[in-house]
């Protein structure tokens, strides 16, 4: 089904992303890093944008589809406020007068679907749920897109409020390869967020 195959491709970013990474780390005979730090922390910035990246996709590929009317994973239609007469159509009624969409916002995507889908279901649940996840994660991939004074002091103060580690020029790498306090299995804080997206995407794609 359409719904199952948006769910599947994510994955499947997601996974190239971790194989992206982990081929970054990898060592010689002597344990010696076949990269460089600043290569490494390169890499990883680039696979946590990407993750990002597929996290909008996913987004916007699965509103589409349940706007021109596409069945869940578990088989259901949701209730929907706009027939658009194909995909073409639907993306021109979802980006309505605005340039672009925002999908990495979840207030907008929210606010969209609640205009569109009733009760902004399978949006308005999950996507509240997660919302603070959310946030964090953009304030990371702002860091890893455009370093800035401004992005630096929001990373900074992201790794000390889940960390618990004050830090003054904290790197991307540094905060997403650094393990979860709260992790009772030792994940990262990259996996913690893999998992809550993934979650995510399950349910909605087969609410």
């Amino acid at each position: 089904m359409p719904l199952l195959a948006c769910l599947q491709e994510f994955r499947n970013k997601v996974a190239a992303i971790n194989n992206m990474i982990a081929a970054a780390h990898r060592v010689d005979g002597g344990g010696s890093f076949f990269f460089s730090g600043s290569e490494r922390a390169a890499i990883v910035e680039s696979g946590l944008v990407r993750l990002f990246i597929a996290w909008e996709h996913f987004l916007e590929r699965s509103f589409i589809l349940y706007l021109i009317g596409t069945r869940s994973g578990s088989g259901i239609r949701v209730k929907r406020y706009a027939f658009p007469v194909d995909e073409a159509h639907a993306n021109k009624i979802v980006i309505g007068g605005m340039r672009f969409m925002e999908w990495g916002t979840p207030d907008s995507v929210r606010k969209l679907s609640k205009l569109y889908f009733k009760d902004g279901e399978p949006y308005e649940t999950v996507l509240t749920s997660i919302s603070s996840e959310l946030s964090d994660l953009k304030i990371v991939r702002n860091a890893a897109s455009h370093l800035s004074s401004t992005t630096s002091a929001s990373l900074d103060n992201l790794i000390l409020r889940k960390l618990a580690q004050p830090i003054i020029g904290g790197t991307v790498a540094y905060y997403v390869l650094a393990v979860d306090p709260n992790s009772s299995s030792g994940e990262t804080m990259l996996q913690v967020y893999e998992n809550i997206l993934d979650m995510a995407a399950e349910l909605i794609a087969r609410p």
